[in-house]
């Protein structure tokens, strides 16, 4: 298809000119009038093709922000020896280090640096680049504190948590796409040295496309303990591939290939892969080796299971006697038999997701969810306001905003 000139021209002084276009995507209380890489997540969610069958609904910062965070205080206060739930909770929510002892700093940024976190439903990245600010700005607290010294640059520190810290997995190569696309602007705004800045780095092997639900379960792949040195191999040729380019590049990706398959022919205890299947084990092995992702989040697909005829058989053989003739695409993307708080929610969910927020029953329905969500996790009604995004306060301590 042509698109004529004059299109194009209307295009960009008519439409674009409107607006305030920056590359900078960080937290949610920020308060410049710009268009932000944010906008790519939004965009996924209106073109992607039949929303209504594959699920895909946008995630905004403030629930993603709150996630975040949640997961990190709970991994911190597990991770972390004499760390009370009382100081990762400042540490984490309001920046506070001073309930942290100078002699566990050194604890805390290790755990930062050494926890793996994965979105195996990651669609356009928001929990990847949510987890990334997370993880940047308390590393650079506990250096700006003088809790540990030799602070990196924002550059290296952006870079560094990209290649060690965060994983995804999507079933739509266009969202995959999209999630590397925000890192990479994510990264690439903060160079601030001479010359050009460097290549970006290969995400092919951090941000995959594949069913992350049709695959044996890792637990079963449990010769992965005997192969160190093949998957330290693995690992390493992973980290090269991450900046390498031209001829190197196909290289190292050649080299990667025989090493997967080497750990993909491997004996394990029962499952195959089905086709389009994502195999954690195999793909990941260099997590899966260590015991697995220390923190996994995602707002799963809510789709109904008459949706989901053809996927039923391959979910039965993988989930065995967790699987439900009835249940929903995302039930299966919690870890254990739902409980009837999570069966509730979904149906109601889906009651105002039909209903489009119109009607005199969505507003007691979208009360019944609240409330349900707040027993499930143990929080306030502030809390689930905050979640929901209906009141946010600027990080400048100034006077609350509607979203």
């Amino acid at each position: 298809m042509t698109v004529p000139d004059e299109v194009i021209i209307l295009i960009l002084h008519e439409l674009f000119a409107r607006f305030n276009f920056t590359i900078t995507e960080s937290s949610p209380f920020d308060v410049e009038v710009a268009v932000d890489p944010e906008m790519l997540g939004k965009v996924f969610e209106e073109l992607v093709t039949g929303r209504h069958e594959t699920g895909a609904y946008y995630t905004p910062r403030p629930v993603v922000t709150f996630m975040c965070r949640e997961a990190l205080k709970g991994y911190l206060t597990a991770r972390v020896e004499g760390l009370t739930p009382q100081a990762a909770a400042a540490f984490v929510d309001e920046y506070d280090v001073s309930a942290i002892p100078v002699t566990r700093a050194g604890d805390v940024l290790d755990a930062l640096e050494r926890v793996t976190v994965v979105d195996p439903a990651c669609g356009s990245g928001a929990y990847l680049l949510g987890m990334m600010h997370e993880l940047v700005e308390l590393q650079r607290l506990l250096w700006s504190s003088d809790l540990i010294a030799g602070a990196k640059e924002l550059y290296q520190l952006k870079l560094r948590v990209i290649e060690r810290n965060v994983y995804g997995v999507d079933v739509e190569q266009f969202a995959v796409n999209i999630a590397m696309l925000r890192l990479w602007l994510s990264l690439i705004v903060e160079y601030d040295g001479p010359g050009k800045p460097p290549a970006l780095p290969n995400l092919d092997y951090k941000i995959a496309c594949g069913d992350s639900l049709t695959a044996p379960d890792p637990k079963s792949f449990q010769q992965l303990a005997l192969a160190h040195e093949l998957i330290v191999t693995y690992r390493e040729a992973k980290g090269k591939y991450l900046h390498a380019h031209g001829e190197e590049k196909r290289t190292q990706k050649v080299d990667i290939d025989r090493l997967r398959h080497d750990i993909a022919a491997m004996p394990r205890s029962g499952g195959v892969v089905s086709a389009g299947g994502f195999d954690w084990a195999v793909e990941f092995a260099e997590v899966f080796e260590r015991g697995g992702f220390d923190v996994v989040l995602a707002n799963p697909p809510y789709v109904r299971q008459e949706l989901i005829k053809d996927l039923k058989p391959a979910l039965k053989a993988v989930y065995g006697d967790l699987y439900s003739g009835v249940a929903d695409l995302y039930v299966y993307f919690i870890p254990d038999a739902p409980s009837a708080d999570h069966t509730a929610i979904a149906s109601l969910v889906w009651k105002c997701l039909d209903a489009q927020g119109q009607g005199p029953e969505v507003a007691a329905w979208e009360a019944e969810i609240d409330a349900r969500v707040a027993r499930l996790y143990g929080l306030t009604e502030a809390e689930v306001a905050a979640i929901e995004g209906t009141q946010v306060r600027a990080a400048s301590g100034e006077e609350e905003a509607t979203a």
